[in-house]
């Protein structure tokens, strides 16, 4: 590590030359002591590091997701899965699943620096958000009534509660990991607290409206992604933040 004789590389001669410091010490002979005694200090601290398992995290995210719909639909009931057409459960579903599998694999990824992903978080959530909102404008029939924006409000502020909670669950399970990509993972656990949202919506809410689905539904599914890029990502700097001052 301290070995004389070594040649630097062009990137460390370039840094010797403009720092006085580092200059100072390559020109000074340290002597196997002084060697012994820098090694040790660097070394001292070293421990064996257990690898994160893939596998686990994978299905820790994706338990937060479906166990946040399954009790959503436990409270709220499954009214609109029972009047949901053919057309809207074979236009949703596949897009909620490819999702619900995605996301959860993507953020287990985003803790282990370095991890290749197959493709990047937010293409996956553009080409979603353009999956549903075709729903809105293709499968959705146009209807208007005397109580939809209060209707469409409390659905909106429903689904955006079910994803504040799946989101904060990812978030904690983020932390066991070491993220050094936190908007990346900011947007992906937005991503999977809107498609809990999404999924729970479509299983309780009643209301087949495209105006009522584009709003209500397709609102809460963009605002996760939003609220959770804005939130977690600030929180995610912060403690990256204090790790590097820390060492």
């Amino acid at each position: 590590m301290f070995g004389a004789g070594r040649e630097l590389n062009a990137a460390a001669r370039e840094h010797v030359s403009s720092c006085s410091s580092c200059s100072a010490l390559v020109e000074t002979p340290l002597s196997a002591e002084i060697q012994q005694r820098l090694a040790a200090m660097v070394t001292k601290d070293l421990a064996p590091v257990r690898p994160l398992s893939l596998t686990r995290y994978f299905l820790s995210f994706l338990a937060c997701a479906w166990l946040a719909v399954l009790t959503g639909a436990l409270l709220l009931g499954g009214a609109g899965w029972r009047v949901s057409t053919l057309p809207q459960q074979l236009w949703l579903i596949p897009g909620l699943l490819v999702l619900a599998i995605a996301a959860p694999a993507l953020l287990a990824r985003l803790m282990i620096p370095g991890a290749r992903v197959w493709i990047r978080p937010a293409h996956l959530l553009w080409l979603a958000a353009i999956w549903f909102a075709l729903a809105a404008l293709l499968i959705y029939p146009a209807q208007s009534y005397p109580a939809f924006a209060r209707s469409a409000s409390a659905c909106l502020l429903i689904g955006l509660g079910f994803a504040a909670v799946v989101a904060s669950a990812a978030w904690l399970i983020l932390q066991q990991g070491f993220v050094t990509a936190p908007g990346v993972a900011a947007i992906t656990a937005g991503g999977l607290a809107g498609t809990s949202s999404l999924a729970l919506q479509f299983i309780y809410c009643p209301h087949l409206d495209s105006g009522h689905f584009a709003l209500a539904h397709l609102g809460s599914f963009l605002l996760s992604i939003v609220l959770g890029w804005l939130l977690l990502r600030n929180a995610a700097l912060e403690r990256l933040r204090k790790a590097y001052t820390a060492n």
